[in-house]
């Protein structure tokens, strides 16, 4: 159904607030846009700045495959994260994860991730389950996933960064 083929893709992803308090940023992922919502003296909106977020150069293409939705600040940097989905592929040596930042005094990107990872491995669980690449659809092949990674015939593991968390 279409509904199934926008999940992660459409709407808004992680929402946070700067740690002064003055900003509310969260992320587009239709437009792939960071929006940064300054808040006023009486906690209203002030006119939101939105910037594109950097892409990584996914296999198939970033407009089909950058998936960014996670966030945080520190620092006075907002950090975003995403996934190449490999949906395009439907490889899974296409996916990886990355992090880059935005910085809020300068009002500019870095540009090189500060963090990247591939997903080629099993994804850490006790059963030895894999990351698949992303589908737009929920009729996938059980049989290949179940013979291809050892998980089990009722799950698709689908990597998402939804959230960005900073411990001391």
């Amino acid at each position: 159904s279409e509904s199934y083929d926008l999940q992660g893709k459409m709407s808004w992803g992680d929402i946070d607030i700067t740690e002064d308090y003055k900003n509310i940023v969260g992320v587009n992922m239709l437009t792939k846009e960071l929006y940064i919502i300054p808040i006023n003296s009486v906690g209203g909106a002030g006119t939101a700045i939105k910037t594109i977020i950097p892409t990584p150069g996914c296999a198939g293409g970033d407009a089909n495959n950058w998936r960014p939705a996670g966030v945080a600040v520190k620092d006075a940097k907002v950090y975003v994260g995403g996934v190449c989905s490999g949906e395009t592929t439907q490889s899974r040596t296409d996916m990886a994860a990355y992090i880059y930042y935005y910085d809020l005094n300068t009002g500019s990107w870095n540009t090189t991730p500060v963090l990247s990872f591939d997903f080629n491995e099993t994804s850490g669980t006790s059963w030895g389950a894999c990351w698949e690449a992303w589908i737009n659809t929920n009729n996938w092949d059980e049989s290949a996933s179940a013979a291809d990674c050892a998980s089990e015939m009722t799950k698709y593991y689908q990597p998402f960064i939804s959230d960005i968390e900073f411990d001391n």
